[in-house]
């Protein structure tokens, strides 16, 4: 999300300590960092002191989908954007099949020395974000609105995440209009991201809705 989209209100569901509100709160006007541990939002609220926007930032220690589903309808029209950060699953996700692979075949390597080429046999599906289905949870965040972040881990099946692209209205897709005036040819359009640290990509963050950079319009020059 660049810092052209000044969005009013940004509501980060899993803030753990802070590092994503806070920089959201360095472009948007308000963010309401949601965590349902006190000692984390104790630990965000430290940190937004430190870097100067503790005033934009609303801190409620509460289960994320409990607060959801207490919003008002005025509540929930005031939400420009969702950020979503669940849990990946803790131990279980460090210990995931993540990192099994299986020879793939040989490459051929400078001075005819060869390295074996290796190919992931698993890829981390929706359904073990905790606390709740990952699609689930994204189901309900859709609810409330069209622009969503997910911040998943690197190795995410990326079909599970076309899936989702599913629930967003006609308006929300790339589409060619035939000569009635009807939307022909749908395409529902997420954007993935790659987050790479130390020449390794570390997670992907993931775009939907009017979020998607295809769905922006473009200044003419």
């Amino acid at each position: 999300m660049g810092s052209s989209n000044r969005f009013k209100l940004v509501v980060d569901g899993f803030c753990g300590a802070g590092g994503n509100s806070i920089q959201f709160a360095m472009t948007c006007n308000k963010v309401i960092a949601i965590n349902k541990e006190p000692n984390k939002i104790k630990l965000a609220r430290s940190n937004a002191k430190i870097y100067r926007v503790a005033e934009k930032i609303e801190f409620v220690c509460a289960d994320f989908l409990a607060w959801m589903a207490g919003l008002t309808t005025a509540q929930t029209a005031s939400i420009d954007v969702i950020f979503l950060s669940p849990p990946w699953g803790g131990i279980n996700y460090l210990n995931s099949p993540e990192a099994e692979e299986e020879e793939a075949g040989t490459v051929e390597k400078k001075g005819n020395k060869k390295k074996q080429e290796k190919r992931r046999q698993h890829y981390y599906k929706l359904k073990e974000l905790a606390p709740i289905n990952g699609q689930e949870l994204f189901k309900r965040a859709r609810q409330i609105t069209e622009r969503i972040i997910y911040y998943l881990p690197r190795h995410t099946d990326l079909h599970n995440l076309s899936k989702l692209a599913a629930l967003f209205p006609a308006h929300s897709s790339v589409s060619s209009p035939s000569k009635t005036g009807q939307q022909v040819g749908q395409k529902f359009m997420i954007e993935v991201e790659e987050n790479w640290m130390n020449q390794k990509c570390k997670a992907l963050t993931v775009y939907f809705g009017p979020l998607v950079s295809s769905s922006q319009p473009h200044n003419s020059t």
